[in-house]
């Protein structure tokens, strides 16, 4: 075992040692021109937040919760490429780009609430001693 007993490995709470259940940790965003390097910050961060939200709200995250994840943070890279452009390519984009561009943003903005929503963060959690009324009035 390489390093000392305790002291070792990540500090508690950090969400990079976080496990799923298999061996896939995450999945990775790729990488952007350094250019750009705001953009895959901002993503990054936006993916330990959301990841850190399914470990509170469920307890891990699993392989179908981390390739949401992966849809909703690569959702926000290609929009946040798109702002790029908009920003600082305005002045050489023709209108059609503009409004092409802008449309992209608007898409990977539905694409990535489309993820999160499917994440389940906002549904309450199951209680077990709740009962199903109307299955109850089927079964009589």
């Amino acid at each position: 075992m390489a390093g000392k007993a305790g002291r070792s490995g990540p500090k508690a709470g950090n969400i990079n040692a976080s496990k799923n259940g298999t061996r896939l940790t995450r999945l990775t965003l790729g990488e952007l021109p350094k250019t750009m390097r705001r953009q895959l910050q901002t993503a990054r961060k936006y993916r330990r937040g959301l990841e850190a939200l399914v470990d509170e709200a469920k307890g891990s995250v699993t392989v179908t919760d981390a390739h949401l994840i992966d849809e909703a943070a690569g959702a926000e890279v290609h929009a946040s490429v798109c702002r790029w452009l908009l920003r600082t390519r305005l002045d050489k984009m023709t209108v059609s780009d503009v409004a092409r561009c802008s449309e992209q943003v608007m898409k990977a903005r539905a694409v990535r609430n489309r993820a999160v929503e499917r994440l389940g963060l906002d549904a309450p959690p199951s209680n077990p001693w709740d009962i199903d009324v109307e299955q109850e009035e089927t079964d009589d």
